[in-house]
């Protein structure tokens, strides 16, 4: 029964509200999210000898850590949609008030970015302990998923090819792959930033794992 099964896996209460808190961006305190991600892999890792004891809370962890994951993707898409349609139809005269907004609205974004950037380390986290092909068959897979998953993964995967010295000079990388200037700016943050919990190459993972799903999905 459920109280049997709560049992076994003694942190669920901890570990549900760690999940809680890596879905709000807290601007307070911006080393939240760090902190309960490093919590929660610390947990997770005591299941390594025995992950099925996670199962009968596991679709309600990751569906905790994606669905939030998802409501970001599908946003930074959108608005990336309108920033390039500005871009071909806007004024290219832009004043300083256009300025600073562009510069609130990149912060902003950054925020988002590193946001997903926990959810998705996090759900990275389960996999690692629970085996991909588990956590896949639990993660949302419409066609609707596609061309925003597949942007995110492009911009991430630039930023750890970036960073691993693959693409070369940032300039030259641009040439080839459309670069949003607030990637461009976490690019640098998180090559700055030498302490942050959630690595870049788990959302990759995350993210391609999502991607597994969602090309089985028919396309009519």
């Amino acid at each position: 029964d459920a109280s049997s099964e709560n049992a076994f896996f003694v942190e669920r209460e901890e570990v549900f509200g760690l999940i809680s808190s890596l879905s709000l961006q807290n601007s307070n305190a911006p080393n939240s999210q760090d902190v309960a991600l490093r919590r929660l892999r610390a947990i997770l890792d005591k299941y390594l000898e025995c992950p099925t004891l996670l199962d009968p809370h596991l679709e309600s962890m990751v569906h905790q850590l994606i669905l939030p994951a998802r409501a970001i993707v599908h946003d930074l898409f959108l608005n990336q949609f309108a920033v390039d349609y500005e871009e071909n139809n806007g004024d290219e005269n832009c004043s300083e008030a256009d300025k600073d907004k562009t510069n609130n609205q990149d912060a902003i974004i950054i925020g988002k970015l590193s946001n997903l950037m926990h959810l998705l380390s996090a759900t990275y986290a389960i996999s690692k302990v629970r085996g991909r092909k588990y956590i896949q068959r639990l993660m949302p897979h419409d066609a609707v998923d596609v061309e925003p998953v597949l942007t995110i993964l492009r911009w991430f995967g630039w930023i750890e090819r970036q960073e691993r010295g693959i693409l070369g000079k940032s300039d030259n990388a641009q040439k080839s792959v459309k670069i949003p200037d607030c990637i461009l700016m976490l690019q640098q943050q998180y090559h700055e930033a030498e302490d942050c919990e959630a690595k870049l190459w788990e959302s990759v993972h995350s993210l391609l794992t999502w991607l597994g799903i969602i090309s089985l999905v028919p396309f009519d």
